[in-house]
């Protein structure tokens, strides 16, 4: 799981999202986990 809240979190920065935002993090890692696409 920490990997995927590591790729999360190198996502968020290249949005220019603030990392803080956990509800976005929680949905990111859901998103990979089912392999949903963006």
């Amino acid at each position: 799981m920490a990997e995927l809240t590591a790729l999360a979190n190198d996502v968020l920065t290249r949005a220019g999202q603030p990392s803080g935002d956990g509800e976005f993090v929680r949905e990111a890692e859901r998103t990979l986990l089912t392999g949903t696409e963006w």
